[in-house]
């Protein structure tokens, strides 16, 4: 079903927003690369999130599903394809800290406020 969404609003999104660009690929290059995002990161991937999340609650999934794209703008920048910017840390703190914030059981913490 992934699949199947993508190419119906991928290809006339790509059709009409990149046509000057799709020239320039190597079609025959990028099909390896292509191939092994769209089975592994896209379906294999998705499809262990989504069997994970029965094993937890509905925000924890979320903000865990959230995250992917922090891990992702960290690779990039390790790898040196994008440049860390102050709107890529201050983003990836308010990712950070939702995740922390979610976790802390303040019923249990010494810094509840006494009734």
């Amino acid at each position: 079903l992934i699949g199947f969404v993508q190419v119906i609003c991928g290809t006339p999104l790509a059709l009409t927003t990149e046509r000057a660009s799709l020239t320039h690929i190597h079609w025959l290059q990028a099909l390896l690369p292509l191939a092994i995002i769209a089975i592994v990161i896209t379906f294999a991937a998705r499809g262990i999130q989504i069997r994970a999340q029965k094993y937890t609650d509905a925000t924890s999934a979320s903000l865990i599903l959230m995250s992917e794209s922090f891990f992702a703008t960290v690779i990039s920048v390790l790898l040196g394809y994008d440049q860390l910017s102050p709107r890529l840390v201050i983003g990836g703190l308010l990712i950070i800290m939702a995740n922390v914030i979610m976790q802390f059981n303040f019923r249990k913490s010494k810094l509840r406020v006494q009734d």
